[in-house]
């Protein structure tokens, strides 16, 4: 049996908080603590496996979201976020893909626009 480290998202906050415009009460996953089987499903958004398909249950329920870019986000500004689980309807190997590829793109801003300066 694995261990996680990192509880699931849904599993930190199962009750909706009282402020109604917080992004997390608006997303597709707030009442899943009530009706999700973890012990049977496992955790949609943190699964053991590393492999592709393991991903898909948390990407479904992701996909009909309507805070998903807000998700995406959040996932991508907090480093652990970052490496681990689904946020935004990306698992944790397509968020690094487009990290990774969202920071060569803004260092090549930064190098065009340091030749303009310099000519």
């Amino acid at each position: 049996m694995v261990t996680r480290r990192i509880p699931s998202m849904i599993q930190q906050a199962p009750d909706k908080s009282t402020d109604p415009n917080a992004w997390m009460d608006q997303a597709a996953c707030a009442d899943m603590a009530k009706t999700w089987d973890f012990r049977k499903n496992g955790d949609p958004f943190y699964p053991v496996s590393s492999a592709p398909f393991a991903a898909k249950p948390g990407k479904t329920i992701c996909a009909g979201c309507p805070v998903v870019s807000i998700c995406y986000e959040h996932g991508q500004s907090n480093p652990n976020s970052r490496q681990y689980g689904t946020f935004g309807g990306l698992s944790q190997e397509e968020r690094r893909t487009r990290y990774k590829l969202k920071q060569r793109v803004e260092a090549n801003q930064r190098r065009q626009e340091r030749r303009r300066a310099a000519s």
